[in-house]
């Protein structure tokens, strides 16, 4: 028995119906897909970023807490550095005679000349007729003579301001040597008063050994004034103490994620004012051995070493000038 041909076209109908329903849930699938891939590829990419950021933090915090605990360290060793240090000498003060050579620069290059040959036309006898080659060679002769006199004025030229930049540099370095000799014998000038036991001379060696030293980092002070007494030869020095802030008030740095912050954990008092007697001390101890130490012409017999700091006085409320420690040294 055949088939209506109206039950093959809903058949059909249905099969289509269907197959768009398939595709339908098939493009919703992708799509729901793609939105999944794109959120966990966002999430990874927060996460990567948000590691990246904590690593960075944990990791500056760290070189923060590093470089307090090398500041920490450089105020315990001052005295065993210090003692490791040369000897000031007042060879050291002495500036060299040699100077910056004359450096003309471009000036030092003559100018290049012409030649004739590079103004004659290149060619052949028997292209050019004796009237055209007589005009051509006049005319390169005319080009040749212009360009060297152009040449002869610039050569001039130069030479006018070669001779006079090289006036210039002999003055300078007349100068300058005649400053360094005479800074250098001020110097031998000064070691003779210091062997003569000259109180200015002592007074301006020792000082100038204390401002020089390397031994003293750059956040300690150097104000410094002095006597001496050539009868006693005897060295009384006021020395300027660093004052209690030069102690790290935090101990270390730690970062905290859930705020994303530094917190600063703060060093106990007890353990700043312990390494600030110690540094006062070997401050002290150390200006006595750089002293003694600088002492190359043997005019001291003792020093004695006033340590103070400009401190904040209530009762007047201006600065004042408080002594911590005396210390005398034969």
């Amino acid at each position: 028995m055949s088939r209506r041909p109206g039950g093959l076209i809903g058949d059909w109908a249905e099969a289509q119906r269907r197959q768009q329903q398939t595709q339908v849930i098939q493009q919703r699938e992708a799509e729901r897909r793609l939105v999944a891939y794109e959120r966990d590829r966002q999430r990874t990419q927060e996460r990567d970023a948000n590691r990246s950021h904590r690593q960075f933090r944990e990791g500056e915090a760290l070189r923060r807490t590093a470089r307090i605990e090398a500041e920490v360290e450089a105020l315990k060793g001052l005295l065993v550095a210090g003692c490791r240090g040369p000897a000031f000498r007042i060879s050291a003060l002495a500036r060299s005679e040699e100077l910056e050579p004359f450096n003309p620069g471009a000036l030092a290059h003559p100018v290049p000349m012409p030649h004739i040959e590079q103004f004659q036309q290149q060619s052949s006898g028997w292209t050019l007729g004796s009237g055209h080659r007589a005009q051509a060679e006049r005319e390169a002769h005319a080009r040749y003579t212009e360009a060297w006199q152009a040449a002869s004025a610039a050569e001039a030229q130069r030479r006018r301001q070669l001779d006079a930049y090289r006036q210039q540099y002999d003055r300078w370095a007349a100068e300058q040597l005649a400053g360094v000799r005479a800074h250098n014998s001020g110097l031998t000038e000064l070691a003779a008063a210091l062997r003569g036991g000259d109180a200015e001379a002592a007074v301006e060696y020792f000082s100038a050994a204390l401002y020089a030293s390397a031994a003293w980092p750059e956040a300690l002070p150097r104000q410094v004034a002095a006597d001496y007494d050539p009868a006693a030869r005897q060295l009384v020095l006021d020395w300027e103490l660093p004052g209690f802030a030069v102690v790290p008030e935090a101990r270390a740095v730690q970062y905290l994620p859930s705020t994303d912050q530094d917190k600063i954990k703060p060093r106990p008092v007890t353990e700043r004012r312990g390494l600030y007697r110690d540094l006062l001390a070997q401050s002290m101890l150390l200006v006595v051995r750089e002293l003694y130490a600088a002492d190359e012409f043997g005019v001291l017999d003792s020093v004695v070493v006033n340590g103070f700091v400009d401190a904040h006085d209530p009762a007047t409320g201006r600065e004042a000038r408080v002594v911590l420690a005396t210390v005398p040294a034969q």
